[in-house]
């Protein structure tokens, strides 16, 4: 009587189902792939029998791909809000950026945004990223020139009052020996206390 003592080892394998923009490097073979298609690599496993990898890929190519110009004023004043926008793909992302001059007050993962420019001057860049559907990238860039704030002296002196404010803010109406603050339509504030 002969006993073997006997191991057996099995064949393995693994599939990969991916879509890509442009390429795709395989860790697995370390090969880049520009073409869609299935690719396979046999290897040794553990067990010493056959290892497969299998790799689909849809390869989508960003040149059939494009975002529009970004819509809005490129010149405007340090107090202006302005919106911006790109056309809207079905399906895609967007992402904003904007560096300095101001600040994104909505849309910031919207194909429109608003940006309040604050009390901010100079030629700013503001940008968007498109992720389209099929997976691929493509941005779309404008600089804006934001004018310096105006002396006091060249507001526009025909103004209409907007409303009249206590210090805190609470719309009132006239009062003696009161400070109020007057706001007008082109944004200024005169504050005044008239006593009697």
């Amino acid at each position: 009587i002969v006993n073997l003592d006997l191991t057996i080892g099995y064949s393995t394998s693994n599939s990969i189902y991916t879509t890509s923009c442009d390429f795709y490097t395989w860790a697995v073979d370390g090969n880049t792939y520009t073409s869609s298609g299935t690719y396979t690599n046999v290897s040794v496993n553990n067990d010493g029998c056959a290892h497969i990898d299998t790799l689909e890929i849809l390869i989508n190519y960003s040149n059939n791909t494009n975002t529009s110009n970004i819509f809005g004023d490129t010149n405007v004043n340090f107090s202006q809000t302005e919106s911006y926008s790109v056309g809207q793909n079905i399906n895609s992302t967007y992402v904003w950026h904007l560096y300095s001059g101001g600040i994104i007050l909505n849309g910031v993962n919207t194909n429109s945004i608003e940006v309040q420019w604050g009390n901010n001057f100079g030629t700013f860049s503001l940008f968007v990223v498109e992720t389209h559907q099929n997976g691929c990238l493509d941005t779309s860039f404008i600089d804006v020139s934001v004018s310096a704030p105006l002396s006091i002296q060249q507001y526009n002196t025909n103004k209409n009052l907007f409303k009249v404010t206590d210090i805190l803010g609470q719309e009132t109406p006239y009062r003696r020996n009161t400070p109020l603050l007057y706001i007008y339509d082109d944004g200024t504030v005169e504050k005044r206390i008239v006593i009697e």
